[in-house]
């Protein structure tokens, strides 16, 4: 990217529902500087840890936790040749849809294993499970569970008991 970019040379962005297109540009407009640099920044090594370069590119204006994660595994499929990025230590973020997946998968026991905090009981065998499933990269889990989660049934699900096939969506479902 030129790091002489004027605002009129940036096309329209696409609009969402807090931010019109043109705020969308201008905002990308203020943020070329510091692109450039965290881009320099990344450019000098080859090998990252996940939360490290989430952490470093989180500086980037609305960038969140969670598309900063985004970013960060787009990198590490669209570059894997240039980037090398360890995501053995990232920590599966859990939220509600998660947990209920957990629950009916049997990770988790909901009336003992509460989720509130990274000291709770839920939180840590959520964890282990999701090291024990995927040693190099945990979070690897979160986004099938999370959707799961959100689209896999009607109903209260959480006092289901166990995770059966009619509630996976058939795009989760590998035959082999």
């Amino acid at each position: 990217m030129r790091s002489n970019l004027s605002l009129e040379e940036i096309p329209p962005l696409e609009a969402t529902r807090h931010f019109s297109a043109e705020s969308w540009r201008q905002f990308f407009y203020k943020a070329i500087p510091r692109l450039h640099v965290i881009g320099r920044d990344i450019a000098a090594r080859d090998t990252w840890d996940a939360s490290e370069l989430e952490r470093l590119i989180q500086v980037i204006p609305h960038m969140s936790g969670r598309t900063s994660r985004r970013a960060v595994r787009w990198m590490s499929q669209l570059v894997p040749e240039v980037l090398t990025i360890d995501f053995s230590n990232s920590p599966v973020i859990i939220g509600e849809s998660l947990f209920r997946v957990a629950i009916r998968l049997g990770v988790v026991m909901p009336q003992f294993d509460t989720y509130r905090n990274v000291a709770s009981m839920g939180y840590t065998k959520i964890q282990s499970f999701a090291k024990e499933a995927f040693p190099h990269d945990p979070a690897k889990l979160e986004e099938p569970m999370t959707s799961l989660g959100m689209n896999g049934g009607t109903g209260d699900t959480a006092r289901r008991p166990g995770l059966v096939a009619k509630d996976v969506p058939s795009r989760l479902l590998s035959e082999t």
